[in-house]
């Protein structure tokens, strides 16, 4: 019995070497740095909102939404633009004949009804060729929607690249300052800090001037966009 229990400790003993041996990791020595990289693009494709809104004219006539969204559309088409880039982002109008529009109606008797389009645009100019037409009294609303570049996952995964060698290039020259040497990478991690967003000034959509300054924008381009990436890395001294 005595000779069993030596065997079983002895037994427990070794495998508790082993598992020291297989969990205790080998010391590596290391840096960790961060690289980042960045680029400002023209965007090339802008989305614009448009908001329009029912109004009552000078006859005080009402001017309904479905011949303002109509006399728009007409509109976009005279200026060059296709079904394929324009699309309803949202519709305030409630159905006439539905008990909650008559609620409506009844707590405010000028419930006015809004339409807003979004459309993809490629130039300051192409914007004013619209805006230019526009319904001073309809449109209640000009924004930016939102800006991209038709490059942009391009752009992204030459961002990413560069980040990395970026963080390379610091481990190496922060290394040689003490003498060392970076070896291969360990470990790498992307830091999201997305894309700047745009700014812009919609000054230039002002439609009150004269048909002749149009093309005032012809050659202007919209604030560009940055976008930034940066990379956790870290590398073997050697």
């Amino acid at each position: 019995m005595k000779k069993f229990i030596v065997v079983l400790l002895l037994v427990a003993a070794t495998v508790c070497r082993a598992q020291q041996t297989i969990t205790i990791p080998n010391q590596v020595k290391k840096i960790e740095v961060t690289g980042s990289a960045e680029m400002e693009v023209v965007p090339d494709q802008v989305y614009i909102g448009i908001t329009l809104q029912e109004y009552t004219d000078k006859q005080k006539v009402k001017k309904t939404i479905d011949a303002i969204s109509k006399e728009f559309l007409a509109m976009c088409e005279k200026a060059g633009i296709g079904k394929e880039r324009i699309e309803v982002q949202n519709m305030s109008g409630f159905d006439q004949t539905s008990w909650w529009y008559r609620k409506k109606k009844n707590e405010q008797p000028d419930l006015l009804q809004s339409t807003t389009y979004i459309i993809k645009f490629g130039s300051p100019a192409d914007v004013d060729k619209l805006v230019n037409l526009l319904d001073d009294h309809a449109t209640s609303n000009v924004f930016v929607s939102k800006t991209s570049h038709s490059n942009e996952t391009e752009y992204r995964k030459q961002l990413k690249i560069q980040a990395l060698q970026n963080a390379k290039a610091k481990a190496q020259y922060l290394l040689e300052g003490v003498g060392e040497k970076a070896g291969g990478l360990l470990y790498v991690k992307e830091i999201e800090t997305g894309v700047a967003p745009l700014r812009m000034n919609m000054g230039f959509l002002s439609n009150s001037r004269a048909e002749s300054e149009v093309s005032a924008n012809e050659g202007i381009n919209f604030k560009k966009i940055k976008y930034r990436y940066e990379i956790e890395a870290h590398f073997a001294i050697q």
